[in-house]
């Protein structure tokens, strides 16, 4: 799933440069990512 976020965020951001990428836990329905250790991105974990 990884793989996938990171494919989203490089299609709609195709300039950024992404270092490092982690996932974050806090998200309570989302899933959320640390990108460079300063940026933020959170997906729907569900859909509507």
């Amino acid at each position: 799933m990884s793989r996938s976020r990171i494919e989203n965020i490089q299609r709609v951001y195709p300039d950024l440069s992404i270092e490092e990428f982690s996932p974050n836990d806090i998200g309570q329905n989302n899933d959320v990512f640390m990108v460079n250790e300063s940026l933020v991105f959170r997906f729907p974990e569900y859909k509507k």
